[in-house]
């Protein structure tokens, strides 16, 4: 065992078993969403009955948001056509792990910026706008200021 893997062990590679605790997922649906492509892992995967697969923690990331979605109702049909329009449109390589996602009805929305996007009912479509009033604060009041050292 290398010195990173005892410093840093908490980052992975992790077991089936750890990966599906830490998700929050069991053990045969971890094994599911490797088997059908939806999670699988980017460390090693299973090279034939009797091995391991091995989940980075990027990975686990991903089991951990499939399991909260699938707890907010979204389908495992519905999950694969999120992380498809992600992988593909969006271009992001880790789209469970890497999409802020958000369930809003019967929709999975992924915020970006300050827009909030859908990406299951309506692909592509913009939701709407989030202000962020802490931001609206600062700007108001930098430009107040500007306008009072000004006169």
């Amino acid at each position: 065992m290398t010195t990173e893997r005892i410093t840093m062990g908490w980052l992975g590679p992790f077991t089936p078993p750890q990966a599906a605790r830490i998700a929050g997922l069991q053990y045969y649906q971890v094994d599911y969403l490797a088997r059908t492509g939806l999670v699988v892992p980017s460390v090693q995967d299973s090279a034939g009955r009797g091995t391991w697969r091995r989940y980075s923690f990027r990975d686990v990331v991903a089991l951990r948001t499939v399991a909260s979605l699938r707890r907010g109702g979204v389908s495992v049909q519905s999950l694969r056509r999120v992380s498809q329009y992600l992988r593909t449109v969006k271009g992001l390589n880790a789209p469970l792990a890497d999409a802020r996602l958000l369930i809003v009805g019967n929709d999975v929305v992924m915020k970006q910026a300050d827009d909030l996007e859908s990406v299951l009912r309506r692909p592509g479509q913009g939701m709407f706008q989030v202000i962020d009033i802490t931001q609206v604060t600062q700007e108001v009041k930098a430009a107040a200021e500007a306008i009072m050292a000004a006169a």
